[in-house]
């Protein structure tokens, strides 16, 4: 009987539910996706952000921020000049500040048209 109890209680301990934790790597991990850097083209001029590797845009829409996969025909006049900027966010502009205080540093690098990273652009005339 007692052995007939220890195994009863010992698949029990197998079989019960164990506690998940859920924590942030250390600092010392290397980043490979909860804090992979997120390479993103910032044009200054009219705060816009554009993500090449989700190919998703970020404007700023009266006071509000905004995403989606095309940016709007009003401000597409507006991604000239662009930088490089590399961020450990998913949504850019939460780290606005940081990416104003990286270009008065002189942090970013300009951004070139052309390159594989180069966001679309929209529709060319109609003929």
């Amino acid at each position: 009987m007692r052995r007939l109890l220890r195994g009863l209680a010992l698949s029990c301990t197998l079989l019960a539910p164990s506690a998940i934790v859920l924590a942030a790597p250390p600092p010392q991990a290397p980043a490979h996706g909860y804090r992979a850097q997120q390479h993103y083209i910032y044009y200054p001029q009219k705060q816009i952000y554009y993500a090449p590797d989700r190919q998703l845009w970020f404007w700023l829409d009266g006071g509000s921020w905004s995403f989606g996969a095309t940016l709007p025909m009003i401000y597409q006049q507006y991604t000239r000049n662009g930088y490089n900027v590399y961020l450990d966010v998913e949504r850019p502009y939460e780290a606005q500040e940081r990416v104003v205080s990286g270009l008065r540093r002189h942090e970013w690098q300009p951004y070139r048209h052309g390159s594989p990273d180069a966001p679309p652009r929209g529709p060319g005339p109609k003929k």
